[in-house]
This record gives structure tokens, sequence and C-alpha cells, in this order.
């Protein structure tokens, strides 16, 4: 269709998609192609075991260089194994011949100037009789037995289609259950949610009539007002009211843990802590 290069086709993912085959539809549409041919063309089928490991200028090579069809096949298939072989490989070489002569080996043609494959034999030979047909005879037996051989086989694997089944009975519907009043329970919910954000907003405001004293990211004393909780979602219980200059490693140990022990306390008392914390420092 022109929509790939040679060399996209190479990597492209869906190169090896099967698109038609016997046996999944009733009817095969089968694309056929008419090329100008003469006596001598060896024709190369294979599956792409092959043409996905060699490239066509390497298959060319293999050809050109093998003395026989049987070695020239062996050859394509040792050269893919030994490129890594990713694949099932299938190869099959025929050579065309205008006729072949009485008595020629069909083992040991060769790829250059050899008389050819066997010859078909006529369907009205008699036994032991060897009829030599002509090349264009010979392909209309071959393209015979190749369509009734693909018509039998399009018969044998078609799946049978299974006798169509009575449907089966109707099961009695179960009775119909009573309707629930949604507004009650949409109510029921408001109300519960209402009760939670109460409670969450007064335990905040109950929260603020305290303050402790701790430490920031620095590790300098600070005053803080609520209570030394976090709620789920990052939700803090207190607030920053004052940062002192006065850091709480410098503090002695003892006094130290008694100063930081998230201990609740009034803003007067706190705010005096804090305050005589900072006058020790300047003392």
């Amino acid at each position: 269709m022109g929509k790939l290069s040679p060399e996209e086709v190479v990597s492209d993912p869906r190169r090896s998609i099967i698109t038609r085959a016997l046996g999944p539809e009733p009817d095969v549409e089968v694309e056929t192609f008419t090329y100008p041919a003469k006596d001598g063309d060896v024709y190369l089928l294979c599956s792409d075991g092959l043409t996905g490991m060699l490239p066509e200028e390497r298959m060319a090579e293999i050809l050109r260089s093998r003395s026989s069809l049987q070695q020239a096949a062996q050859a394509l298939v040792d050269d893919a194994n030994a490129r890594g072989g990713k694949d099932n490989i299938t190869v099959l070489l025929f050579k065309l011949a205008d006729e072949v002569k009485e008595g020629a080996d069909v083992e040991s043609d060769t790829l250059s100037g050899a008389e050819g494959l066997a010859p078909a034999e006529a369907p009205d030979a008699a036994a032991g009789d060897t009829v030599v047909l002509s090349r264009e005879e010979a392909e209309a037996e071959r393209t015979k037995a190749a369509t009734a051989t693909a018509t039998a086989a399009a018969t044998t694997i078609r799946p049978a289609r299974p006798e169509p089944q009575p449907p089966p009975p109707r099961r009695p519907e179960p009775p119909a259950r009573p309707r629930r009043r949604r507004p009650k329970i949409v109510l029921a919910v408001i109300l519960s949610v209402v009760v939670v954000i109460a409670a969450a907003v007064g335990l905040y405001e109950a929260s603020r009539q305290f303050y402790f004293v701790g430490t920031d990211k620095s590790g300098l004393i600070t005053l803080y007002r609520g209570v030394p909780y976090e709620l789920p979602l990052g939700l803090k219980l207190y607030s920053t009211q004052y940062e002192s200059t006065v850091p709480a490693l410098s503090l002695p140990t003892r006094q130290r843990k008694a100063v930081l022990n998230n201990r609740l306390r009034g803003r007067g008392d706190a705010v005096d802590l804090v305050r005589s914390l900072e006058r020790q420092q300047q003392g």
C-alpha cells in the first residue's frame, strides 16, 4: 500500500499479523498475481522465520552459491538459525523448465543450467508410464490439485455449527421489594456530617485555649497555640505564636526535657517560660 518503507517493515510490530487463514471464515478471498516466467527461473516460498532473519541480498547470495536446490534450501535454514532462529523456518524451492529430458535426475538438479524438476504425470497415464507435459499443462495440473486440496482442507477444518437450543424456561420473578425511603437516609447522612463537623470545630476552638512550648524545624524554642496533635490529611491542631532565638540544644539536658514535654499551659505561663529562657541565654 506504500505506507511503510522496506526499512520500516523490518521493525514494524504489525509485520507478522495474519490477515487471512483457512478455518476462521467460511470463505477465503485469495489474491492471485501473474508474473512473466522463463525456463530456469527459481522460486523461493518461505515463512517469516526466514525473511525475519535474512535480508533479500543474503538469500540471493546463498541461492547463487549452491549447486542444487536441496543444498540451497538447507543453507538458507542453517544461516537463519545461525543468526538467532527466532521463529519456525519453512523453505520451499522449485525451478521452472519447459520440459524434462528422459532419465533426468531430479535430486542432482543444479541452480544454473539444469533441466528442471520431475515431470508431472498425466491423470490418464497407465501404471508405470510417465508422460511429459508442457510447462502450461504442468502448471494447470498443479493449480487444480492445489485448489482441490485447499477446498478439502477448508471443508475439513470448518467448525460445525451447533444446533439452536430451545430457550430455558423463564424463572418466576421475585416479589417486588418495598422501596426504601431515600429521603430519610439522605437526611440521616447529612445530620451525621453536620455533627462530625460541629464536633471538629468545637475541638479546634477548645484547643485554642491552650499553649505549649516546643521547637521549630531549626531547633529553636517556639511558642505554639493549641494542642500538639495532627489530624488526618495534615490538619494541625496548633499554630505558631512566637519563635525565640534560643537553640534547644543550648539548654541543659534536664531543663530541656522539662521544657519540651508538650505540657499544656495557659498563655501567661507559656510566655513567661519562653522569656525566662531568652534572659538565661543573654545572661
